[in-house]
């Protein structure tokens, strides 16, 4: 999986572009904010965590930041959970893809039938 680290850049660009969509209430992986809630999977005690989460007309969003990684099952996990959680809160997951990670994330979403809006990040 991609570090937090990798990833802070990719973040605020998301969360000011989720702002400028209407979201608020955000919870993010970066300093200005509160971390968002981590879920844990009961068969492996891994924790899956959101890079942030947003409200929008009282519904909340999951948002990741999608990169190519070698453990794409890791990843594909995740996506997963976080798009039941969604669909649970009658609400959706959106992926932001970086440049060059846009095919790499649809092609996922695609094979693994991951209910997700994926929206380039330049």
């Amino acid at each position: 999986m991609v570090s937090i680290e990798e990833k802070r850049d990719y973040i605020e660009k998301a969360v000011e572009y989720a702002k400028g969509k209407g979201f608020k209430e955000f919870k993010a992986k970066i300093d200005e904010y509160d971390d968002p809630k981590a879920f844990t999977k009961v068969s492996s005690d891994n924790e899956v965590l959101p890079d942030f989460t947003a409200k929008r007309r009282g519904k909340k969003h999951y948002f990741d930041i999608a990169m190519k990684t070698d453990n794409v099952q890791a990843l594909v996990t995740k996506w997963k959970l976080l798009n039941q959680l969604a669909e649970i809160k009658n609400s959706k997951l959106i992926l932001f893809a970086p440049r060059g990670h846009k095919a790499f994330t649809e092609r996922l979403t695609k094979q693994y039938k991951i209910d997700a809006d994926v929206l380039a990040l330049s």
